[in-house]
């Protein structure tokens, strides 16, 4: 069975001249996946070092995640408003490999040997509040590995926040006549919101490395632009494929002057929005034509190299628990990075296939064939 996001077969309400659904978004989330576990983690703690590897900031894995939640999540609940089975859909999306992933983590930091500086229900509390919180990482768990249990899942309650703003968005703003207005105006908003408490923080001194700005920083309100120019993007769906389907060279190579330029300029160029300037969000709007741009371009084209296997959530979840493990009990030269990205691919396969698409299955009325 076909699973959501990328049934061939469905096409969404106002959609004429174009499949929504026949696109390459599976092989750029698996890019995107792997653009995180390489860049982020691998050339970090492994030793993989490469001279130039800032350069595929360009293309971060977290932004395109970003987008493609914010282009696809509003898709799902037009196709089902129901509020509670829309959550419950997303639910029996996100946590089953979450949770998988952090009971990974615990089991695999136990057969190391790590020695757990904590009370036996001090650290099972810990775990229990991971499971639903997964950010805060205690003292005594900062010398496992690459120093947190598994420090990526920060993105998961960003995307928790916003599947549980899109119903309230629908019921306060007018997306039906206005969508584009309003979300002009809640984007050209949140980067204002973004920039004031920068301000703010700066004025009072308040450092952005301290742990009232890193909250921040891990909060919705810093990734609500990427967010809203994917629910832009969706909302100008047939418009944007009008004039970005096919040219993915030339979106691609606007977006590398953009980026290079402000490189060379010494200005912000990382498209992340973590912190403080203005010239970060002209990336991420090319980024967004960019990703759009690829997704729509030879569109059949993931679709013949994946079959539908989308494994990029999985090697998301994944990948930082087994480097933890690696990192921990043989060290952190490339060899183990290679053993790790092998190790990181099995679980992925077996988790995709015998846990993900199992729960997936028991989702009512969402968008599958």
């Amino acid at each position: 069975m076909k699973l959501y996001p990328t049934p061939l077969n469905i096409r969404v309400e106002g959609v004429n001249s174009f499949n929504a659904f026949e696109n390459n978004f599976d092989l750029i989330r698996l890019f995107a996946a792997v653009q995180v576990m390489v860049l982020n983690h691998y050339n970090s703690y492994f030793h993989f070092k490469f001279d130039f590897a800032w350069c595929f900031e360009a293309f971060s894995g977290v932004p395109i995640f970003l987008f493609i939640t914010g282009f696809f999540i509003p898709m799902s609940f037009e196709h089902n408003p129901k509020v509670f089975q829309f959550l419950r859909n997303r639910c029996l999306k996100i946590f089953p490999e979450m949770w998988a992933s952090i009971f990974l983590s615990v089991i695999l930091m136990l057969l190391s040997g790590y020695e757990i500086r904590a009370s036996v229900s001090s650290f099972a509390l810990y775990v229990l509040s991971y499971l639903i919180y997964p950010l805060y990482t205690p003292e005594y768990l900062r010398g496992y590995g690459a120093g947190t249990l598994n420090g990526v899942l920060w993105i998961i309650p960003v995307q928790l926040c916003f599947y549980a703003a899109i119903p309230v968005l629908y019921k306060v703003f007018d997306f039906k006549r206005r969508s584009s207005i309003w979300l002009l105006l809640l984007f050209i908003f949140s980067i204002a919101f973004n920039s004031l408490v920068y301000e703010v923080f700066h004025s009072f001194g308040i450092s952005e490395s301290g742990a009232f700005a890193k909250a921040y920083k891990w909060s919705i309100f810093v990734h609500c632009p990427m967010l809203i120019l994917g629910m832009f993007f969706f909302k100008n769906r047939e418009r944007m494929y009008r004039l970005l389907s096919g040219k993915f060279p030339i979106v691609l190579a606007v977006h590398l002057c953009i980026f290079f330029a402000l490189h060379c300029l010494g200005l912000p160029n990382y498209p992340l929005g973590q912190e403080s300037g203005y010239f970060k969000y002209i990336v991420m709007v090319s980024l967004a034509f960019c990703v759009f741009s690829a997704g729509y371009s030879m569109p059949k084209l993931g679709r013949k190299l994946l079959g539908g296997f989308d494994l990029s959530y999985a090697l998301y979840v994944y990948h930082m628990p087994i480097a933890n493990f690696v990192i921990y009990v043989f060290g952190s030269g490339w060899k183990y990075g290679v053993l790790s990205a092998f190790a990181v691919v099995g679980v992925s396969v077996l988790s995709k296939k015998y846990l993900e698409d199992y729960f997936v299955r028991l989702k009512k009325n969402s968008l599958r064939s």
